[in-house]
Order: C-alpha cells, then structure tokens, then sequence
C-alpha cells in the first residue's frame, strides 16, 4: 500500500481528536517498536479517547493488531510503514541552521523539490499545528530556499537531489513534528 493511496482512502471523523498527520506519526512510531495504548497517548502528545479511537480505526482497516506486546503493525502496516519511511523521514543528528533562533526538528521529503513552488503551502500547513516552517531544496549540490535560489550555509544532513527539507521550530516538540510532517505531506 502506498502512501498517496492511503491518504485518498483513509477518512477520519472529524470529531475523533485526531488528525491524518496523527495517524501517520503513529504509524511511523509503531514501525520503530510497539506501543501500548497510555505510551503511546504520550508520543503523540493526544488524549487517551482520540488514541484509542485511532487505534480502533487503524486495526479496522487492517493495519494493526492487538498482542500482549501492544500494538504491532500488521504486514499490510509494514508495507504502510516503509513505503512512509523511504518517502519522509526525520533527520535526528543535525546541527541547528544557523537562520533559526529556537529548537527545531527536520524533516527530509525524498525527490519531492519539483512539487515545491515557494514554501508557502509547507509553512501554512505547519502553522496549523502551531509550528513555523521553512521549506528549502537540495539541488545535488546546495540546499536553497525555494524561489530565491539563496544558499543556505551549514546544513548538513543525508541528501540526495531533489529531496526538500522542512525545518520546522515551536514551543513544543511534538508540535514542531506535527507541522514538520503536515508540510512534508503537502509534498506527497
């Protein structure tokens, strides 16, 4: 199952608390090691009723199962999981660029620089989930903000070209990765 298909299929109450960045953020972290519900309410920084919710949605479509370990992800999951993980993934060791004042969390959107026009659409889905977002491409040699072409110094992190870089800052954590991976879906 791919990702692109998967967002055209899945529909989410919009009174169940949870968002489709939540779904995926939960998917990703279940990809990494199970989750029992509470520690997983905890992840992703939601109310237990919105995770549980989510949960019992994401094992109805058959994405996930219940086991004594917590929640696994089924094979279709895992399938869902990677096809996720080789498009967007977070950059954990980086040094902070130097244009942002706050901490900051990266994420990286593999090949996906054609579809990036100025960054606006990336830094007004980021700001939905309380976050400041900026958009910048790799072009095989230089990592640019898009538009200007402008250089920017410093940025080191695991690039090929083409990929997009959303480097998102907040107050929270788990807002920052919320409005990193709302901008990096933007993309998909």
């Amino acid at each position: 199952m791919n990702l692109k298909n998967f967002a055209r299929n899945f529909s989410i109450d919009k009174r169940s608390g949870y968002t489709f960045v939540d779904v995926i953020r939960a998917i990703m972290f279940m990809s990494e090691r199970h989750y029992g519900r509470i520690s997983l309410t905890k992840k992703l920084g939601l109310c237990e009723a919105s995770v549980r919710t989510m949960l019992k949605k994401l094992k109805s479509v058959g994405l996930l199962t219940v086991s004594t370990k917590g929640h696994v992800l089924t094979k279709k999951g895992e399938e869902l999981a990677k096809n996720i993980n080789r498009k967007i993934f977070s950059v954990r060791r980086f040094e902070r660029p130097r244009f942002v004042k706050k901490s900051c969390v990266v994420f990286v959107v593999k090949g996906s620089a054609k579809k990036v026009k100025l960054g606006i659409e990336q830094r007004d889905e980021g700001m939905r989930f309380g976050s400041e977002i900026i958009t910048l491409v790799y072009d095989g040699k230089n990592v640019k903000f898009p538009g200007t072409g402008e250089i920017v110094e410093g940025f080191e992190a695991p690039l090929s070209k083409n990929d997009v870089v959303i480097v998102s800052s907040g107050r929270r954590r788990v807002d920052m990765e919320r409005g990193a991976l709302a901008a990096a879906l933007t993309l998909i």
